[in-house]
């Protein structure tokens, strides 16, 4: 059971859920050497209990990766929503 917190931001709830509907929804990847940098990096400073970014700055979409792995593999596969 998942209880959630009712307010004037609820609106977005229903954004959501079209969102895991439509394949629409991004993130924000990045390569295995950026993410290996940060934590080499990471280690190797005296900061600690901080967070850091290391995406891109870019969006891709799980449609845009559907296409972009059907491109790749010669496949014509269709996500299931």
């Amino acid at each position: 059971m998942v209880c959630l917190l009712v307010s004037k931001h609820t609106i977005v709830i229903p954004k959501f859920i079209s969102l895991l509907l439509d394949g629409e929804q991004s993130r924000d990847f990045t390569f295995i050497d950026n993410a290996i940098q940060a934590n080499i990096r990471a280690a190797e400073s005296d900061v600690t209990g901080e967070a850091f970014n290391v995406g891109c700055g870019g969006r891709v979409t799980v449609n845009e990766l559907v296409d972009a792995l059907n491109d790749l593999l010669d496949t014509d596969i269709d996500p299931i929503y």
